[in-house]
């Protein structure tokens, strides 16, 4: 029982990780950008994304650590487009 847990700590930590790390590059391209979102906005963006990562965290681990430069300039190049 203790190694259940201890896996699923580890998981927990990993999936809370990975979801900071890509929120972080959401918010520095937002930034980047100059796109703001209200508190409604944010939060049912943030939630809805946030959910996202979460669910599929070792997807996202592995485009944050081996494509995060080219994500990074898709979202600003979206962004630009779609909130500009």
């Amino acid at each position: 029982m203790d190694s259940t847990l201890g896996l699923f700590s580890y998981y927990a930590i990993f999936c809370i990780t990975t979801l900071i790390c890509c929120l972080s590059i959401q918010v520095k391209a937002m930034k980047t950008v100059g796109v703001e979102l209200g508190w409604l906005g944010g939060t049912i963006y943030y939630v809805i994304t946030g959910g996202g990562i979460i669910l599929f965290a070792p997807a996202f681990f592995l485009v944050f650590i081996f494509r995060s430069r080219n994500y990074y300039k898709n979202l600003i190049k979206y962004l630009t487009e779609n909130f500009t």
